[in-house]
């Protein structure tokens, strides 16, 4: 399994080249999606108050190339292995809001089944092959705090997902930099191939750039904790945004 971060400025003929290499074969894990889309078996979970608001969509676990476009505030898990009886790779990917995370019985509802996802990848794949990888989330300015919060509790929130099933995950990016107000993020999938490919905005400030190096999902507070004392000096220096 390999993993390529391609940012907004890259070639854009690289990004279509991989698309046209991924084929037709594609599940689009959609997050605006109207209802649970029984073709693809994608799966819908909505907030328990009369809002109508989505905390999230799931991915069937199949052999299908994977996409979903739009990651903002959002973020994404993604779990791929090799399956012995089919003798292909599965694959599964999620698109979350972690501000609506709070809402504790639509979280339990999409934790039962994400974790169902990996339990099943676990249990249908060779042993070692199975990879799970976290990725998204921004921090928009002067809400710093607020926003970090929920970045951390979406993370915290994939790892527990991942432990429950006795795993545990990497974030594939460094986190988001306070400085990155339009990071939009789309996420890409050759299963077979074993490749994905995460297309997103470059930080745009030096001193942030080791932030874009991945790290372990344990680590967030400390990964968090140093991007908040970096971000008074960073925005300065930016004359405010």
């Amino acid at each position: 399994m390999s993993f390529e971060i391609k940012y907004a400025t890259s070639d854009l003929y690289e990004i279509g080249a991989f698309m046209v290499e991924a084929g037709s074969d594609f599940t689009n894990v959609n997050y605006s999606c109207t209802a649970d889309d029984n073709s693809s078996k994608i799966s819908r979970v909505m907030t328990s108050d009369s809002s109508g608001d989505a905390l999230g969509v799931v991915s069937p676990l199949d052999k299908t190339n994977k996409i979903s476009e739009g990651y903002i505030n959002c973020q994404g898990e993604y779990g791929i292995g090799f399956d012995e009886d089919q003798e292909a790779f599965i694959s599964f990917l999620t698109h979350q809001n972690p501000a609506r995370l709070e809402d504790e019985k639509a979280a339990a509802h999409l934790r039962d089944l994400i974790v169902s996802r990996i339990e099943e990848l676990l249990e249908c794949c060779c042993p070692g092959s199975v990879k799970i990888y976290g990725f998204g989330g921004r921090w928009d300015l002067p809400d710093i705090e607020k926003e970090r919060a929920q970045y951390v509790r979406g993370v915290n929130f994939m790892n527990d997902c991942a432990r429950i099933a006795g795993f545990d995950h990497l974030m594939i990016e460094g986190g988001p930099t306070p400085i990155a107000k339009k990071n939009r993020k789309n996420f890409y999938s050759q299963t077979q191939a074993g490749k994905a490919l995460l297309v997103r905005q470059q930080s745009r400030d030096e001193a942030l750039i080791k932030f874009d190096e991945p790290f372990k999902a344990s680590d967030v507070l400390a990964q968090t904790q140093e991007l908040v004392a970096l971000n008074s000096q960073v925005y300065s220096c930016l004359g405010g945004l």
